[in-house]
């Protein structure tokens, strides 16, 4: 069912019928497209997407808890291009995956923050120079991590399943699960080695206008509470443009030229922007537009453009 109210486009894209919904919509001008589905079933439970700062042809994903230690590279057309497997470290539980450049050199940041009983006794941002094609513009081999960052929330152990990293800004960004409103934490970017120290994210604020559960919406399965929840985030610093997502809708937040992104989070009205859409937890911007991609086997790659 689609249709419009309070300003939000709706349509429910539920896991039997995504794809051909999404191939529906992508007629109608205006409305997300289907751009692709994965090709490769390796992955199968997408927690988070970045753009490749080398190839504009290349999205980055990775798989949640219970897989391995690998970063895939997925074409345009969804095709699979290769697999890195990232040595010394293990997958605890990946819940978001950004990228990023630091005096010319792109690097994937992957965020091993998922804590969904609040009990780990540190998360972690493992980083990774961003992984170089073959000749024939395939991805293999593994990598090592350039930093591993241990880090506790100041007010305890959090869930997190969305994080951003703002070179304009010098911090990664996290915003916590679970909370109401979501709380938001930084800690600095800093490619530079601290062994045995554990660093500390600092609570800096709430998140504004996300919407609020309604009764019929707490009671549905599988979502209920969650639904609004932050599930996945990403900067455009270019466009000053921040995009968060949770299981059901795309918030744009536009950042204001005298305000860091902290800022932005805590005062801009977003803009919905989004269809309504089930269990998406990844977002990138990539080929003029937003990328998302949900959980599932040869999952649908689904563009949301402005």
């Amino acid at each position: 069912m689609s249709g419009y109210h309070s300003g939000v486009i709706v349509l429910r894209l539920f896991p039997t019928s995504r794809v051909a919904l999404a191939m529906l919509i992508g007629m109608l001008a205006g409305l997300p497209t289907l751009a692709a589905s994965l090709a490769d079933p390796r992955l199968d439970e997408t927690s988070g997407i970045a753009a490749s700062q080398h190839n504009p042809q290349i999205t980055w994903a990775i798989n949640d808890s219970g897989h391995g230690p690998e970063l895939y590279a997925v074409g345009h057309n969804g095709a699979r291009r290769g697999v890195v497997r990232v040595v010394g470290t293990a997958n605890v539980d990946w819940e978001d995956l950004d990228s990023f450049s630091i005096e010319g050199q792109p690097y994937l940041l992957i965020a091993d923050t998922g804590d969904n009983a609040s009990q780990r006794r540190y998360s972690r941002l493992i980083i990774v120079a961003e992984p170089e094609p073959d000749e024939r513009g395939l991805y293999a081999g593994v990598v090592k991590p350039v930093l591993v960052i241990p880090f506790v929330f100041e007010d305890g152990p959090r869930d997190c399943e969305a994080v951003a990293v703002s070179t304009r800004d010098r911090q990664i960004i996290l915003l916590a699960k679970r909370s109401v409103p979501a709380p938001i934490y930084t800690l600095p970017l800093s490619l530079e080695p601290m062994p045995g120290k554990i660093l500390t994210a600092v609570r800096r604020g709430t998140v504004n206008g996300l919407r609020t559960i309604s009764t019929r919406e707490l009671l549905e399965a599988p979502l209920g509470p969650w639904r609004h929840q932050p599930t996945a985030l990403t900067l455009n610093e270019e466009r000053g443009e921040l995009a968060l997502m949770t299981y059901q809708n795309l918030y744009v937040y536009t950042r204001a030229d005298e305000r860091d992104w902290v800022e932005t989070l805590t005062s801009r009205i977003p803009q919905v922007s989004a269809v309504e859409l089930s269990q998406y937890e990844s977002i990138t911007w990539q080929d003029g537009g937003w990328l998302t991609i949900p959980e599932g086997r040869n999952a649908p790659l689904l563009r949301l453009g402005r």
